[in-house]
């Protein structure tokens, strides 16, 4: 059985790293924390106020 690495290692190698979600690993992790319990324009409207987006 493979692993979740594995997986992961065998994704990047077929179809190359992810551009779906611009922005710096910052933006990304605040990004991604906001939108859970927030509308998403809103957390776009945010990323962008902090200089990231």
């Amino acid at each position: 059985m493979l692993t979740s690495k594995q997986i992961y290692d065998r994704l990047i190698t077929a179809y190359g790293q992810p551009d779906w979600c611009p922005g710096t690993p910052y933006a990304i992790m605040v990004m991604a924390i906001l939108v859970q319990n927030t509308a998403w324009s809103n957390v776009e409207k945010t990323v962008t106020e902090m200089g990231s987006g």
